[in-house]
Parts: structure tokens; sequence; C-alpha cells
């Protein structure tokens, strides 16, 4: 259904919703479950729900340079390797540090973004306006219009 390459990695999601990955698999960059090993034919990337039990199906998937991005048909966001912050090259010590918080995951599984999810957004700002007052000309000259502001 959609496919999308990286630097070193491919990934593709099935009709069916299955997201295959194939590639350099440094950093859980693929979301295998594995590092440090290249993959030559597609391997099926396991994504679960928020409950971490439950398999969910994919709608899209974006590959980066050393990281990947996974859509769940539920408009969840999860990522696959980290992008380097600040001159890492790879971003695995953030993703070493995240290692104990909910839903992240240092083992190159795919790690669920809390807060982000595809089909709910916030309303847009809306420009208010204001309103603007205008002189108004009584007869012949506007001193009249000022005289009678000043008796108020």
């Amino acid at each position: 259904m959609q496919m999308s390459a990286g630097v070193d990695m491919s990934m593709a999601v099935s009709t069916t919703g299955i997201v295959y990955a194939w590639g350099k698999t440094e950093g859980g960059r693929l979301g295998l479950g594995m590092q440090n090993a290249r993959v030559t034919l597609p391997r099926q990337v396991r994504l679960t729900s928020e409950d971490g039990r439950t398999p969910l199906k994919a709608v899209d998937v974006e590959c980066g340079y050393v990281h990947s991005l996974i859509v769940g048909v539920n408009g969840t966001i999860h990522q696959c390797g980290m992008v380097g912050v600040d001159g890492a090259a790879d971003g695995l010590q953030q993703q070493q540090q995240r290692g104990g918080a909910s839903g992240s995951s240092s083992n190159g599984e795919p790690i669920l973004l809390d807060g982000y999810n595809i089909w709910h957004r916030i309303a847009e700002p809306k420009e208010q306006k204001v309103k603007q007052e205008r002189w108004k000309k009584l007869g012949k000259y506007e001193v009249k219009g000022r005289q009678r502001m000043m008796e108020e």
C-alpha cells in the first residue's frame, strides 16, 4: 500500500496494515527488536497499541536518516531509532535515557510517542477583530462632533 526508503533502510505497509522493514538495524531504526545487523529480506515489525499487548495495524511509514516513523490505524505515531541532537550522530544516548520511561524501549522496538495523534488536532487560533471607532462629522465641520464628545 505504501513504501518509504531512508539512507540505509526501507519500510513498507501492506494492504492489510502489516509493516515490513529491511536494511541496517543500528540504533533500532527499523523497529525489529535487533541492533547492529543487516536485514536483506523484509521482516515484519511488531506494532502494538497503547497497552503494549494488542497488535496494531499501520497506515503509513516514513524512513529518515537514522530513524523511522510508523503511523498506526488509530492515529498513534511510533518511532524507531532516534535523531541525534547537539552533534550526536544517531541519538542513542537519548534512547538509552528514555529506556525506563513508559511507552519507550531501548531494545530496538517501536516507541509510542505520547501526545501525538494524526486524527486529532487542536483548533487553530482565530484572529480577533478589533473594532475601530471613527470620528463622525456632524454638519459642515468636524468641530461640532468634538464639541459634543467633550460634553459627555
